[in-house]
C-alpha cells in the first residue's frame, strides 16, 4: 500500500476516533481529554518526515545541518506514536473504552512503523543499509517508552528540562530493561512482518 493511502486511512482512523472520543469526553469522561494531545503527538514525526523529505530532495545528501538537525527532532518526537499503546495501561477502562483506546494504540503503532520507513527509505539511498539504524531507534523508543510512561517525562523535555531528564535517564536505565526488552521484541516483529509484506 502507497504511502498516501496509508496517511489516508490513518487520518481518516483518527479523526473517528477523536469524534468517538469526543462525545465520550462530553458524555461525564473529562478524563480522556488527553488522549486528543497524545494523538496530535503521535502524528508529529509523520509531520517531521515531510519537513525532512523536502528538505533532503532540495539538497540531496544526509550531511546537511538542517537535514541532521531535523531528524534529531525526529528522533526525539518518535517516540509518542507508539506511546498510545501504553495509555492501555495508565487509564482505568470499560470494554467499550478499552476498544476504543486499542483502535488509537493501533493507529500509533501503525505511524511508528510508517515514520521510521519513511526515513529508512532516505538513509537507504545513501548508506544502502539501515538495519542498525532501525535497531538503535527501536532500543531508543523502548527507553523513551519507560521515561514518559513511568517518569512523565515529555519529548519537549529534552530542550527545557536536558540536565535534569539526562540525570533521571542515566538513573533509570536498569529499571527500563524490561520495557525495552518488550518493546524490543514486539516492534521488531510487527517491523520484520511490515518489511516482508512491501517486498515484491
Amino acid at each position: 500500500m502507497s504511502y498516501k493511502k496509508q496517511i489516508s486511512l490513518l487520518a481518516a482512523t483518527s479523526l473517528g476516533c477523536t469524534l468517538i472520543l469526543l462525545i465520550r469526553q462530553l458524555s461525564g469522561h473529562p478524563e480522556f481529554a488527553s488522549m486528543h494531545w497524545n494523538l496530535f503527538l503521535a502524528w508529529t514525526p509523520l509531520f517531521l518526515n515531510f519537513a525532512i523529505l523536502w528538505v533532503y530532495q532540495k539538497i540531496k545528501t544526509l550531511a546537511n545541518p538542517v537535514v541532521i538537525g531535523l531528524l534529531f527532532v525526529w528522533l526525539i518526537f518518535y517516540p509518542n506514536a507508539p506511546y498510545l499503546v501504553t495509555d492501555l495501561i495508565y487509564h482505568q477502562l470499560s470494554w467499550y473504552d478499552r476498544i476504543i483506546f486499542s483502535i488509537y494504540a493501533f493507529v500509533g503503532v501503525w505511524l511508528a512503523v510508517l515514520s521510521l520507513q519513511m526515513v529508512v527509505k532516505i538513509i537507504e539511498r545513501e548508506k544502502g543499509n539501515a538495519s542498525f539504524f532501525v535497531v538503535v531507534v527501536t532500543i531508543l523508543s523502548g527507553f523513551a517508552l519507560h521515561l514518559g510512561h513511568f517518569q512523565r517525562w515529555n519529548s519537549w523535555d529534552v530542550f527545557i528540562q536536558p540536565i535534569p531528564l539526562l540525570i533521571d535517564a542515566w538513573q533509570q536505565i536498569p529499571a527500563s530493561i524490561p520495557m525495552v526488552i518488550v518493546y524490543g521484541f514486539f516492534f521488531s516483529f510487527l517491523w520484520i512482518f511490515c518489511q516482508r509484506e512491501q517486498s515484491p
